[in-house]
């Protein structure tokens, strides 16, 4: 090997050790920043999300929509539907289009999933994701999706997506919360933020008030009853949106504020 192709070898180790180099301090700051540790749970929800999707898109029921179809009519059949406007959404609009019902869960599912591994459009997957998990709570199956929804919600106050995720890079043209998650608060459009939370803070509030009708047991045991459930992860995300609404607040007085660093002066 002669001594040009030996200086270019040796130019082609360092600019890759250059590369791994900068990688590495990427990533331990990226793990140093707070919440770093939820980037976990982050991952936990995207493989179970594309998880399911799979199953999902191997068994035939899925296709066809019988598996849709014969899930629904056996929580009205048991009475685990316990909403009477839940029923009558299931009767008159899931049953009619299960086929097309069942296509929106399947690649809806992967889409999530994917949206929380990558860490793209994160908030807008996790608001979906939740979406999917009321639903199946309204229609009487709390287990395991009361849990998922808790993590969820943890996950998008957390703005966990823009920590190693592509939403580092969306957040610098997309600033609002409730699609990309922001590493920091924008001044540009802090109103819609505003009003985007308050009504989170308002629908939250409302289903609470109407699930807290249809509650049949009151005890602090009570982990099946769906309105019960209903009832405290609607005050949850009530209570969530209305912190966040908070620090949108103190930044309109003029504090800065970086998400996962707390206030500073």
């Amino acid at each position: 090997m002669g001594p040009t192709a030996t200086l270019s070898c040796e130019g082609d180790i360092g600019m890759k050790r250059g590369i791994l180099s900068r990688a590495r301090r990427f990533v331990y700051h990226e793990l140093l920043r707070e919440h770093a540790y939820l980037l976990v749970l982050r991952v936990f929800m995207g493989i179970g999300w594309i998880r399911t999707c799979l199953e999902k898109l191997a068994e035939a029921g899925w296709w066809d929509g019988t598996a849709v179809s014969i899930f629904l009519k056996g929580q009205m059949i048991t009475g685990e539907v316990v909403f009477p406007f839940y029923q009558e959404l299931i009767t008159n609009v899931f049953l009619p289009n299960a086929l097309v019902l069942g296509f929106i869960i399947m690649f809806g599912e992967g889409l999530i999933g994917l949206s929380l591994l990558t860490g793209t459009f994160t908030n807008f997957g996790l608001l979906n994701g939740m979406l999917l998990n009321l639903n199946l709570i309204g229609a009487g199956a709390t287990d395991p999706s009361a849990f998922y929804l808790i993590i969820q919600s943890v996950l998008f106050i957390s703005n966990t997506g823009a920590i190693l995720g592509v939403d580092m890079l969306l957040s610098k043209k997309i600033p609002f919360a409730l699609l990309v998650a922001q590493p920091q608060f924008e001044l540009k459009y802090l109103w819609v933020e505003k009003v985007s939370f308050l009504g989170l803070i308002f629908v939250s509030g409302l289903i609470a008030s109407y699930a807290t009708f249809y509650v049949q047991d009151w005890s602090p045991s009570s982990v099946k009853d769906p309105a019960m459930i209903i009832v405290v992860l609607a005050t949850f995300g009530a209570l969530s949106s209305f912190i966040t609404f908070l620090r949108l607040q103190w930044i309109g007085w003029g504090r800065p504020m970086v998400w996962g660093r707390g206030i500073s002066g």
